[in-house]
């Protein structure tokens, strides 16, 4: 109908809201942010599925992946590695970062990078 305002209804956790003028570009953890209770809320990747990471969980995987690195190179009954390589085994690598949570590419990059 005519000079009726049209409104965004949705419904989180069981609250509703109606949001009238919102502007399109805004995403749901900014509007959960700033216009209700819902403080916490992450935004993943924000690039869509398997997407590049969004930063969260990469210094933990970092210091897992380094603390590996250097307990592997100071083993002394592994032969040296070639140039460019480390003592570190792809496996043990997987091992290190499997206590840290990625909900944006997964593992399986990270570990092949490393």
């Amino acid at each position: 109908m005519e000079g009726e305002q049209e409104c965004l209804v949705f419904a989180v956790n069981g609250e509703r809201f109606e949001v009238p003028n919102i502007d399109p570009s805004t995403t749901l953890p900014q509007f959960l942010r700033s216009h209700t209770r819902f403080k916490s809320v992450k935004l993943g990747c924000g690039d869509g599925f398997h997407a590049s990471q969004c930063g969260f969980c990469t210094p933990g995987i970092c210091m897992s992946l380094y603390s590996s690195l250097i307990d592997a190179e100071n083993r002394t009954t592994r032969p040296a590695p070639l140039p460019g390589f480390s003592r570190l085994t792809a496996s043990e690598a997987e091992k290190a970062i499997a206590g840290n949570l990625c909900q944006c590419t997964g593992y399986r990059p990270i570990a092949d990078a490393c």
